[in-house]
């Protein structure tokens, strides 16, 4: 096995993990709680922590995006591929692997729409806004775990070349976001959302690996 591929593969691999670092990074938001507390106590207070840990998220990803690209000549986030037009069985494909996802939970919590359960009983003003700063804010946390996909996969096709058909950036997830969200219980359907994150995985192939297409499709799946 070339050394040379070797080094870079892990080298990727570091930068899978150090981007799996940055969502646990946003929970630092918490510490200024005491700060927030003393202008407002309540639903302020949890929008000033999501308003932080999207800064943070999105920040850092864009660090480690500028470092890898320097330092490998890799991004792990925008990818520069020339646009053109995804075949129709690509697109049919990935048609499923965002309806699908969405159908599924929807059904397994009692065909509500996931925004509006998670939202509870609390439909004021204040609190709507808040998950909607909520949502948001995950749009930035998925940043980091869009470079674990891309990342460990690069990391794999380029190790074993041979092998390409293996989910590399789908197990480099679930070893990281995956795990880290279920020991916390973020989500309490645990095979689903397993089910979710190869899902999310296989937008990233099906969509050419281009980010434009793959992290918008991620977001719907995993938001909605």
């Amino acid at each position: 096995m070339d050394k040379n591929k070797s080094k870079y593969s892990l080298k990727l691999l570091l930068v899978a993990f150090i981007s799996f670092l940055i969502i646990p990074l946003g929970q630092i938001s918490h510490l200024g709680d005491f700060l927030y507390k003393k202008i407002y106590y309540g639903t302020l207070t949890d929008m000033f922590n999501y308003v932080i840990q999207a800064i943070i998220w999105g920040v850092s990803a864009l660090l480690v995006c500028h470092f890898s690209k320097k330092k490998l000549g890799f991004s792990p986030l925008i990818d520069k591929k020339e646009k053109e037009y995804l075949p129709i069985p690509n697109m049919l494909i990935l048609t499923l692997l965002t309806i699908l996802p969405i159908l599924l939970v929807s059904g397994l919590i009692g065909w509500n729409f996931k925004p509006i359960y998670d939202l509870g009983t609390y439909f004021t003003g204040l609190n709507l806004l808040s998950q909607v700063v909520n949502l948001l804010s995950k749009v930035f946390m998925l940043m980091p775990v869009y470079m674990i996909i891309r990342s460990s996969q690069e990391a794999g096709e380029n190790l074993f070349p041979k092998y390409k058909y293996i989910p590399y950036g789908a197990i480099g997830s679930l070893l990281t976001f995956g795990l880290y969200e279920l020991i916390l219980q973020v989500h309490y359907l645990p095979i689903t959302y397993l089910l979710i994150i190869f899902a999310m995985f296989y937008q990233y192939i099906f969509s050419k690996k281009t980010y434009s297409k793959a992290f918008i499709l991620m977001v719907l799946i995993y938001l909605v």
